[in-house]
Formats: C-alpha cells, sequence, structure tokens
C-alpha cells in the first residue's frame, strides 16, 4: 500500500491527491495545455503534406537497394523472398 500511495502521492497535486476518485469534477481536474493534448490542428496540413512528399521521396530513392536485397536473397536461399506463413488464432481462425 505505500507503494501505491508515494506513486498518487508523486503523480497527482495535493487537491487530487487526497480527493475521492469518484468525486472528481471538470473543476478539480488539471488542465491541459493545448500543445499537449491529443487534439490535431486542421492547420497542421502543410507538415503532413512535407512527412508524406518526404517518405514517397525516400521510398523512391531506396527502391533500387531493396530491389538488390531482393535478388541477393533469392541468390543465397532456398526459398522466397519473403517468408509467408499462415497463422492460426484463437479457435482456429
Amino acid at each position: 500500500m505505500r507503494l501505491i500511495e508515494a506513486l498518487t502521492a508523486w503523480s497527482a497535486g495535493p487537491e487530487l491527491r487526497d480527493a475521492d476518485p469518484w468525486s472528481i469534477t471538470d473543476e478539480a481536474a488539471p488542465d491541459v495545455p493545448p500543445s499537449q493534448s491529443a487534439a490535431v490542428e486542421e492547420s497542421n496540413w502543410p507538415t503532413r503534406a512535407l512527412n508524406f512528399t518526404l517518405a514517397l521521396v525516400a521510398l523512391v530513392a531506396l527502391w533500387p537497394v531493396f530491389v538488390l536485397l531482393a535478388v541477393l536473397i533469392k541468390l543465397t536461399s532456398r526459398g522466397p523472398v519473403f517468408y509467408l506463413q499462415e497463422r492460426v488464432g484463437l479457435d482456429r481462425r
């Protein structure tokens, strides 16, 4: 029990540490700055477009290396380049 008390004392402020967890309201919860929230702003589309473009350029630039590696694998191994395996899940599905 001491470990749990130490962890809650370290992670929560005094207003939340002593409160009943079922009675915490929005007013007692700490505010999260917008920069740390999980919401994505609509103004991030230039960054997303740049990331997509750079990834596409990198794939095109590395395509010959991937083909060379596939040929080397095929020449030095008996099996296929890509290892295929039938997977069985829960209840044989």
